[in-house]
């Protein structure tokens, strides 16, 4: 989910423009401006779900209202500046409760809050690199979106290529076994996928 999240930032901009026109680059900014949206979501389901397993039903409903609250605070707050900011507030609030929902993580499975963190960090670092370098590769070098159609989705492809060897070579240099972690599924989920075409 952090990769995934994180690609936002760099590419959604140039995304919506080349798929709807210039007059939707705010649009664009604005999707870049909630790439921590998701992300941020991972941990309150995972929380949920941990506090469904041990039987406390009560955590998710702080969970809910800590997402609710936060959320429209800081949407309410920022709507008057401008919709980029409205992206900014729901990642925000995402983060807030994101924080909230790590707390509840390591109290609910009786983790330290070290080994925790060591766990999450290096996610979290390899997505950064990832976003920051195709940021820097998209807005230096490609300007994906300022191309036409056809040429400017065959850049972003490749940036999202270029994207998932950052962030793999990264995860690897911080968390060998998290990385091979990654690589397993992806291959047992390729390999599952195919198991299940029908013949030709």
């Amino acid at each position: 989910a952090v990769p995934l999240s994180f690609i936002l930032f760099p590419l959604a901009e140039p995304l919506v423009t080349l798929l709807f026109g210039a007059r939707w680059e705010e649009g664009g900014r604005a999707l870049a401006a909630m790439s921590a949206f998701t992300a941020g979501w991972a941990f309150v389901s995972l929380a949920e779900h941990v506090a469904k397993v041990v039987d406390r039903p009560d955590v998710v409903l702080r969970l809910d209202l800590v997402a609710a609250a936060s959320t429209v605070v800081l949407t309410a707050a920022l709507v008057q500046v401008s919709l980029v900011a409205v992206g900014v507030g729901l990642s925000l609030s995402a983060i807030v409760v994101a924080a909230y929902s790590f707390s509840w993580l390591v109290r609910l499975t009786g983790t330290p809050l070290p080994r925790m963190a060591r766990e999450v960090s290096p996610a979290l670092v390899a997505a950064t690199v990832m976003a920051s370098s195709l940021w820097a590769l998209d807005r230096l070098a490609l300007d994906t979106g300022a191309r036409s159609l056809a040429p400017g989705l065959a850049l972003l492809a490749l940036e999202v290529a270029v994207g998932a060897v950052v962030y793999v070579v990264t995860l690897f240099a911080l968390a060998p076994g998290a990385s091979r972690e990654l690589t397993g599924w992806l291959t047992q989920r390729l390999g599952a996928r195919h198991e299940t075409e029908p013949p030709r």
